[in-house]
């Protein structure tokens, strides 16, 4: 009996053992995605219309102001993961490498040891998508800026996307697209024809991917300028809510179950819209994947210190840095997002 009671203990030791590896051997890999609302620096380019921009500019952009939002984003950015950094970090409206150059630069951020990948593109207001990424959890195997133009269009052109691939986690290879798509301000029509070309601009992007490879892990993000049940991104891109991908498509939008609770990152005329979205590739929603997504979804970041009571809409909304011309001294008018992963 007591050699019995001996086995069973150590049996008991050895499976608790194991166990214990098993969690100490899963990690996690965040990432996010930010609208920084115009990351200017205080230069006039000669080259985009960034004049609004500038310390003479009808916004009176200055030094002072431009610590300020260098340092705003940076705390963002340096919060939003409980333990350390966010493994990849998608940004839209910087002007150009050297704000973000001086962006690495803050105190909050400086340990991150982050390395940039931007390229400019050619938006009439000179405002890009970049991406920061920490070289010991993503190593980048390619980069490019896939530029494109409206058809039709002979002056504006679309951000582009910044597409990015490496090795995430020292596991599995990940296609990073990074989007900021045409603005809603404007005619409405117009405006979404232009996002719903991108969308199909898009789609033959993931297509080709996975075309190559079916089970390719894809993640698509940034500031879409529409909501995960507008037709650019539930129809024309065919990425679904993660309850009606079971069967069909390739695309998952995770922030969709937050968009059907009347979650959002962006507030116009007292309702919530949701438009930066994190859309991922269905191989990365499977449990028995090395890497795969950690829960169900993705989250808003909604740090009290990012929202200013707005007496209009009756709560809490973003505390952004401009409201028209005046300056507010806040972050963003738009709240960030991000996504963790699991592997092993």
């Amino acid at each position: 009996m007591k050699r019995f009671l001996t086995l069973l203990t150590l049996l008991f030791i050895s499976a608790l053992s194991c166990y214990t590896q098993t969690k100490k051997g899963s990690h996690s890999f965040m990432i996010m995605s930010y609208n920084t609302e115009n990351l200017y620096d205080t230069i006039n380019d000669p080259h985009t219309a960034d004049d609004e921009f500038t310390p003479n500019g009808k916004k009176h952009w200055n030094t002072a102001h431009y610590q300020q939002k260098l340092a705003g984003v940076a705390r963002v950015i340096s919060s939003i993961r409980e333990k350390g950094f966010p493994d990849v970090v998608v940004l839209c409206e910087v002007e150009n490498r050297a704000v973000l150059e001086d962006l690495l630069k803050q105190p909050s951020i400086a340990g991150a040891k982050y390395r940039i990948i931007h390229k400019d593109s050619k938006d009439t207001r000179g405002i890009d998508i970049a991406i920061l990424y920490r070289q010991d959890q993503f190593r980048v195997l390619s980069w490019r800026l896939i530029d494109f133009g409206y058809p039709g269009e002979k002056v504006e052109r679309t951000r582009g996307i910044l597409y990015a691939t490496g090795i995430a986690g020292k596991s599995d290879t990940l296609h990073i697209l990074g989007n900021h798509w045409k603005s809603r301000v404007g005619n409405q029509a117009e405006t979404e024809s232009k996002r719903i070309f991108e969308a199909g601009f898009m789609k033959t992007k993931t297509d080709s991917i996975l075309k190559r490879n079916r089970n390719a892990k894809i993640i698509c993000l940034g500031d879409f300028n529409d909501e995960p049940t507008s037709n650019s991104i539930n129809q024309v891109l065919d990425a679904r809510c993660p309850a009606n991908s079971k069967n069909k498509p390739a695309l998952v939008n995770i922030m969709c179950p937050l968009h059907l609770k009347g979650e959002g990152t962006y507030s116009y005329k007292n309702k919530w819209l949701m438009l930066d979205n994190i859309i991922i590739s269905k191989s990365l929603m499977s449990n028995r994947a090395r890497f795969h997504l950690a829960g169900t979804e993705g989250h808003v970041y909604k740090a009290a210190w990012l929202l200013q009571y707005n007496a209009k809409a009756g709560e809490q909304v973003p505390y952004k840095a401009y409201a028209g011309d005046k300056y507010m001294g806040g972050y963003s008018d738009h709240l960030p997002v991000y996504v963790v992963f699991t592997y092993r």
